[in-house]
């Protein structure tokens, strides 16, 4: 590569820090991407740190993991959405939940982040673990949420809070579709 003035404005390339692309055209490879995201110019560090994430593997669902724990560990899991689940097992996924639940309040009270961060992952984990049981796939009904959610904005994209900051309906909302999500839920496994 040559170190050559790729445009003769630019202060940047009158300076002789960049490396630019030899005279000859080239074809842009992806129509989609950004120009400058083809040429191979000495990146700063944001712009390689975002091209190294970029290009690494995808990170697995939420939902994905919690289903190999319970494949490993043997535990109730159903690929469909269903109400057949033994009593018994709806009774301790609710302790679980419950015992989840307390550590938090504990962490809160003794103010401690790394206990509120440990005890919302496992709340996290505990619910996902739920929706397994139920084969409920908890992430597209998360979505569907969000967007009924996002529809509490007024109409003048303001959100309407109460005096103790919870977000009010506007007279935009839109309920949640979840009948229609579980209903077109792929299989879990």
């Amino acid at each position: 590569m040559l170190k050559v003035a790729a445009h003769p404005s630019c202060r940047v390339c009158k300076s002789g820090l960049v490396q630019a692309v030899p005279a000859q055209r080239r074809e842009r490879q992806n129509p989609r991407t950004a120009v400058q995201d083809e040429l191979p110019l000495g990146l700063p560090a944001y712009r390689r740190e975002r091209q190294r994430r970029q290009a690494a593997p995808q990170r697995a669902a939420i939902g994905d993991l919690v289903l190999d724990f319970h494949r490993a560990f043997d535990l109730p899991r159903n690929a469909g959405p269903t109400l057949d689940v033994a009593p018994q097992i709806a009774a301790l996924r609710l302790r679980l939940l419950a015992e989840e639940v307390g550590e938090l309040r504990e962490a809160v009270n003794a103010a401690d982040l790394i206990a509120i961060a440990d005890a919302l992952a496992d709340i996290t984990y505990v619910v996902f673990g739920t929706a397994v049981t139920y084969g409920i796939d908890l992430e597209a009904v998360v979505r569907e949420v969000h967007r009924s959610n996002m529809s509490k904005l007024d109409a003048s994209g303001l959100p309407i809070l109460r005096q103790d900051g919870k977000v009010l309906k506007s007279e935009a909302f839109v309920r949640p579709d979840i009948n229609t999500v579980l209903a077109l839920q792929r299989s879990l496994f």
